[in-house]
């Protein structure tokens, strides 16, 4: 039995053994496991870092080498004084020589014009070459450029310009400088392309340029030389600010042409940016040129009626540039898609844009949705210059001091800030940022009066016909309820020490379903006494307020605006635009000359003869901020009052 009992025993130690064994085994293999995986982790840490390492320096590269690009494209532009601006000064900058092709490379995939187009408007401009005084001198090129190319050119320019729809308009500027093309250096091409909706020449919104020269081929390489600078300036710009929205910038491009008269040449300056992996690793800048085509070369000035019967191919490009749609020509006039946006505590982060409600001269207003969910309109600067600056300002201050008008009178300040531009401010120095791009946050959402015109006509010229040769009775009663938003907006304006000075139907939208105008814009708002010579728009301004050499700003002025804006929706054309426009003539002219058979109109004359005194129209006569105003009778008599 003991030795039974001893070989169990032996047995269970065997086992135990066994058990221990295996069991250290497993155990050395977890370790070994573990091991093997912390070496992996350690080899994937290692990776991992490397690559953000690589990635990093990628980056960093990609950015100085973005530094160095923008930096030389800025470089590139140099001076655009005629003096300076000649080959070898080009040349000295690092700007490429361009290359020159044949007119069909050069306009190959532009949008084609009818021949029967081009012959029309080359019949408008041979009609007018033709009634010129003959010239006697037999040098042309020794005649002063300003005096007898740059008249001709225009001519040319304006032939050319006929657009199909409202949409395809350029607006021409002569000689206008352009404040923000080059920090602290103003630009000034002999013409400037922008859209028709621009009231001031900035390179966001240029389409085209033309440099003038003398009648001599040297002159012409001179303009070239220019034409060149000016479009590197400008495709410098236009690169900066797609580079915010996320834009193809190889496809960033300007157009700009030079002219002696006799024969214009087109230049294409392209960003130089490629698209692939290493975008910034070509030259800035690298321009197209086409060889010089006839615009003038077979007229004699001599004997003006010598006009060829046939466009020459000059004139035809320039009529097929000036017909583009203007985001061709510039993808800068395209809406906004999304900003970035500092206006604490309101908002400080990415907001989505709606719809572009509308364009001006300085900014354009886009519908929004901010995160809290209400509905609003921001209201973009298009140009960080000194100007828009002030306006901003402006409008911020004159609806701060109006936060306790009325509801429904003013627009409401829901927030003001600035857009940022991360993007830009990776390839610019800080100094180029130093004017904010400001914005403002506005309520309520109204739409456009040209649009609201047109969708009340829709639905009440059916109930009211229009008597012959007289307005539509629903434009007139509609010009009722669009004037008496004006003025409810002017009374709470005038109470709080604040002239608009910018009274005119784009600056008024119409709140639907309340049925209700609002007047919008207060840009060029200031307080009472101020100078108001020159400012707001001619045509829907008093006679003062240009033609005299000070004016003050003054409540009249923003009445006799309001009644203007009255008679451009009744009398206007669909887009609301001032009747007088169309014909010519100053408005009160107009309104004298259409006084005699209207009596709406009359009232309105003998109103204004009132308020365009420098007492007239203050904030105490209530009876002017009431839709209809006074007879002529009841303003006669407190006139005499």
């Amino acid at each position: 039995m003991s030795g039974e009992l001893e070989r169990l025993k032996e047995q269970v130690r065997q086992l135990e053994l066994q058990r221990a064994t295996a069991e250290a085994e497993a155990q050395r293999e977890r370790t070994q496991r573990a091991t093997a995986e912390a070496e992996a982790q350690r080899e994937r840490t290692q990776r991992i870092a490397a690559d953000a390492a690589r990635a990093a320096a990628e980056a960093d590269s990609l950015k100085q080498r973005a530094l160095t690009f923008f930096a030389s494209m800025r470089g590139m532009s140099g001076s655009a004084s005629e003096h300076a601006a000649v080959s070898s000064d080009v040349a000295r900058r690092g700007a490429p020589a361009p290359e020159i092709v044949s007119a069909e490379v050069f306009f190959h995939g532009m949008p084609a014009v009818q021949d029967v187009d081009v012959q029309a408007a080359w019949d408008v401009c041979r009609g007018q070459l033709a009634a010129r005084l003959a010239v006697s001198v037999s040098d042309l090129g020794t005649l002063a450029e300003r005096k007898f190319v740059h008249p001709l050119v225009w001519l040319l320019l304006e032939s050319a310009q006929q657009p199909e729809d409202e949409e395809r308009v350029l607006r021409l500027w002569r000689e206008a400088s352009i404040e923000d093309s080059v920090p602290h250096a103003g630009a000034e091409p002999d013409v400037l392309c922008t859209h028709v909706r621009d009231t001031s020449p900035c390179s966001l919104g240029a389409c085209f340029s033309l440099e003038v020269k003398r009648w001599t081929p040297n002159h012409l390489d001179v303009g070239c030389a220019q034409a060149g600078n000016y479009g590197r300036r400008l495709v410098a710009r236009h690169a900066m600010e797609l580079l915010d929205r996320g834009a193809l910038l190889p496809d960033v491009a300007v157009l700009t042409a030079a002219t002696n008269g006799e024969d214009i040449v087109f230049l294409r300056v392209r960003s130089g940016v490629r698209a692939g992996e290493d975008p910034f690793g070509g030259t800035p800048c690298p321009t197209e040129q086409s060889p010089p085509l006839p615009l003038l070369r077979d007229w004699n000035p001599a004997h003006p009626t010598s006009v060829p019967q046939t466009p020459p191919a000059g004139f035809a490009a320039l009529v097929r540039v000036l017909r583009m749609p203007p985001a061709l020509l510039n993808a800068c006039t395209l809406p906004l898609e999304r900003i970035t946006v500092m206006a604490p505590p309101l908002l400080s982060g990415e907001l989505p844009l709606g719809v572009r409600l509308g364009c001006g001269g300085s900014s354009d207003v886009y519908a929004c949705t901010l995160p809290s969910g209400i509905a609003a309109v921001v209201k973009v600067a298009r140009a960080a210059t000194r100007r828009s600056s002030a306006m901003f300002s402006a409008e911020e201050k004159s609806l701060h001091a109006l936060r306790t008008a009325p509801g429904g009178t003013v627009p409401q300040l829901l927030g003001a800030g600035s857009r940022e531009l991360p993007a830009r401010a990776q390839v610019l120095p800080s100094n180029c940022l130093a004017t904010p791009w400001q914005l403002l946050i506005l309520s309520p959402m109204g739409m456009p009066l040209s649009a609201a015109v047109a969708k009340h006509l829709q639905r009440e010229v059916a109930r009211h016909p229009a008597a012959p040769g007289e307005p539509l009775p629903a434009r007139r009663s509609f010009g009722d309820v669009v004037a008496a938003g004006v003025l409810r907006g002017l009374r709470a304006a005038h109470a709080a020490n604040v002239i608009h000075c910018d009274v005119r139907p784009s600056n008024v939208v119409f709140l639907d379903p309340e049925g209700v105008a609002l007047l919008v814009d207060y840009g060029l708002s200031r307080a009472p006494g101020t100078t108001a010579r020159g400012v707001g728009v001619r045509a829907y301004s008093a006679d003062c307020v240009f033609s005299q050499s000070s004016c003050s700003a003054r409540a009249g002025l923003d009445l006799v605006a309001a009644a203007y804006t009255w008679l451009s929706v009744v009398h206007g054309d669909t887009a609301c635009r001032a009747p007088w426009s169309a014909t010519g003539e100053a408005a009160a002219a107009w309104v004298a000359r259409k006084a005699a058979h209207d009596v709406d109109v009359a009232r309105i004359a003998a109103a204004l003869a009132v308020l365009i005194l420098p007492s007239g129209g203050t904030p105490a006569e209530e009876r002017w901020y009431q839709w209809p105003w006074p007879d002529a009778v009841g303003v006669s008599e407190a006139a005499d009052s």
